[in-house]
């Protein structure tokens, strides 16, 4: 459980949903000024190590080998 959780579920959760969203607005509009320009946008060797792992195995689940004998 993340340090927000129980946040969301005691004040939030109850909230209509307008004011969930001008929430939502508020929280972004914060996190845009706080600087997010230092935020790589690279890819590290594990990243790219997940990435191709993952593509493997939807592909795999998308384009099974053919039976034997087929």
């Amino acid at each position: 459980m993340t340090k927000a959780e129980p946040v969301f579920n005691s004040s939030v959760k109850s909230l209509a949903p307008a004011e969930r969203l001008g929430l939502a607005r508020m929280i972004l509009d914060d996190l845009t000024d706080a600087g997010w320009d230092s935020v790589t946008t690279e890819w590290s060797d594990k990243d790219m190590k997940d990435f191709r792992a993952s593509s493997m195995r939807y592909t795999e689940g998308q384009y099974p080998e053919p039976e034997a004998g087929v």
